[in-house]
This record gives structure tokens, sequence and C-alpha cells, in this order.
């Protein structure tokens, strides 16, 4: 690892897992009943382009960027370039009613929020104007959505489209964006089920999030040639860090 994990942050150690690991595969999907292949460095770039998109959004240190939706690759991109901005990713369960998703982006003040579908959308418009701090919502697959048009909803392959050409504009803005994040910082807000009451948000710094993964990897015994299948929603800690355990590995 490039430090000790206590002076690290999650977006340095994925750097260094960009970097040294390259072309070998990072991660795989089912798309169109095949399993589709992600290398580290499509990652890191995928990751690049929603970060430089989020930064011309005015999105900085300490703000918080919300995902609706169901676990898929896309998650991965988002929830590493928000880190790596040093602004804080806040997982919504994908069953959540309208009053939920409401009250959780609410409380969490999220600035952007991404939502995978028309279902999930939907949940947000009910309540749009509800939520003065939210100025941008993102979809993510636009199906069913053709013709739709919304002044603060945008589709996530313009905004990827768009972070593309920023990096090509300014090759060095994204690395100079790294050292943004600190150890100490917030990194992801996860919020409770809410079944003893409202929901409670639990801030768990890039300290707390490395020792976790840290430990995990130690005591599992991980290996770099193991393949881990992600079952938990992304929006549960375990399920994060799980995920997260591959840039230790």
């Amino acid at each position: 690892l490039p430090a000790p994990w206590q002076q690290c942050t999650v977006p340095k150690m994925f750097a260094h897992a960009v970097a040294s690991r390259g072309g070998r595969t990072a991660l795989m999907y089912k798309g169109g009943g095949i399993w589709q292949q992600v290398s580290w460095r499509e990652y890191g770039e995928r990751a690049k382009h929603v970060g430089l998109a989020l930064a011309d959004m005015g999105v900085r240190h300490g703000d918080r960027v919300a995902i609706l939706s169901e676990t898929r690759h896309e998650w991965l991109f988002i929830d590493m370039a928000v880190q790596w901005l040093g602004a804080v990713a806040v997982g919504l369960y994908p069953t959540s009613s309208p009053d939920q998703v409401e009250y959780v982006i609410d409380d969490c003040a999220a600035r952007v929020v991404f939502v995978e579908n028309e279902e999930q959308l939907d949940k947000i418009l009910e309540r749009l104007d509800r939520l003065p701090a939210l100025e941008r919502v993102v979809v993510i697959d636009m199906d069913g959505l053709h013709g739709f048009s919304h002044d603060r909803v945008g589709a996530y392959e313009k905004l990827v489209a768009f972070g593309a050409e920023l990096a090509i504009a300014d090759q060095q803005a994204w690395e100079r964006l790294l050292p943004t994040a600190q150890p100490e910082d917030d990194a992801i807000i996860v919020y409770t089920s809410g079944t003893t009451g409202a929901p409670k948000g639990a801030r768990l710094s890039h300290t707390n999030i490395i020792s976790n993964i840290s430990a995990q990897v130690h005591h599992l015994g991980f290996r770099s040639t193991d393949r881990i299948v992600l079952h938990l929603p992304m929006n549960h800690v375990s399920g994060a860090v799980l995920i997260l355990s591959l840039i230790h590995i």
C-alpha cells in the first residue's frame, strides 16, 4: 500500500490498485446474458469521468451525494468518484418508499442523487419540491424515459461522456483532486433500516473503512486470485466494506 492504513484514504488505495493492476480484471457483471469484465484501468477511468463531471457541477469536499439503486457496476464508479472528491457517498435501500427516500435525502442534505431507473426517479420527483438542498438527479438507466425532460434531471450516460471530455481537456485535473479527502473525513454514510424509529445515519471515515477492510482481508484470507460474489445491497455496510476489500487484496 502507498502508506500505512492509518494515514491513507480509500481513493489513495484505489489509485494504487489501478496503477499496479492495470489490465487485470477488477469486477464482472452480467450484461446481455453474458459476464462482462471491467479492468482496473477501466474502473479508474469510469470513476474519473463521473468524478470530473460532479466536480464541474460544484460537488466539493464534505458534500453528500446519494445513490438510490439496486446493486450494479455503476454504483462502484459513482461511489469511488464521490470519495475521490472528498465528498460523502450515501446509499439508499432501493425498496424505500417515497417518504423514506425524502427523509434520508433531506437528513443528509444530498446535493446530487443518482437513481437507477424510472421507478426510482418517480420517488424523487414526488418529493422534489420538499428537498431544497437537492440540485441534480442523475438517472442511470433511461429505459422508459424517452422524451422525458426536467431541468434538474439528467442521464448518467451523458454525465460520463461530459466527464470524459473534461479529462481530455485537462489530463491532470483528476490527479490534482486526489489529496482532497483526508483519513479522518467521512467517506460514506450508512443509514439504519428504521425499524425502531427514524433511520439513523452512521458516519464512517476513511480510516474506519480501511481498518475494517484490512482486518477482513487478513482474517478471511482473501487472495488476489479469488472471486468474491456480492450478495448484499451496496447501501448495507457489509456490502460496501466487502466490495471495497477488492482494493486491498
